[in-house]
């Protein structure tokens, strides 16, 4: 009987010790979900021949239960020095996707205002977004337009900022 008391003794003690290292662990995951990670993008674009159809610049979207922060935003061409055209404007759409993948058939009548964030009349330009300025959840793409382009030339847009889970980002900066 002793040596069975002993052992359930042994067997407590060890299962105590297992919840306190499963909740250190726990305790771990949940700060490093709660910080976010630094990320940056580039797309490329070469621009047609002709300078008659605006171009969208599709930068992506945060994944399901994401959130991303944008801190800055350059539209460039291929070196800092390049010498481009244009008129850039920044939009947070829904339905960015489908807007860049339309082609010749696209207008700025078709592209509107909607979800319009920023806008560069000179080019290159380098915008710099702070705390809760230029945000996307899941749903939103980050696309950049352009117009009055230089023809057959490459454009480099790159995008820098933060992502965030939605909970962490919601606790994090909660009001």
């Amino acid at each position: 009987m002793t040596a069975l008391v002993e052992i359930t003794a042994g067997i407590d003690v060890a299962l105590g010790d297992l919840r306190r290292d499963m909740k250190r662990l726990g305790d771990h995951v949940d700060k490093l979900a709660a910080t976010p990670v630094f990320f940056s993008t580039t797309k490329t674009l070469v621009t047609p021949n002709a300078n008659t159809v605006p171009q969208v610049v599709n930068l992506g979207r945060p994944m399901q239960g994401k959130i991303w922060e944008v801190h800055n935003l350059a539209i460039a061409g291929v070196a800092v020095d390049s010498t481009i055209a244009g008129t850039a404007y920044v939009m947070v759409r829904g339905d960015g996707a489908a807007l860049a993948s339309q082609g010749s058939a696209l207008t700025t009548a078709t592209i509107g205002t909607t979800g319009l964030r920023d806008s560069a009349t000179t080019l290159p330009n380098v915008g710099f977004y702070g705390h809760n300025e230029l945000v996307l959840n899941a749903t939103q793409h980050l696309i950049v337009v352009l117009i009055g382009y230089t023809t057959a030339t490459v454009y480099n847009v790159e995008m820098a900022g933060e992502e965030w889970t939605d909970a962490a980002y919601a606790q994090a900066f909660a009001h």
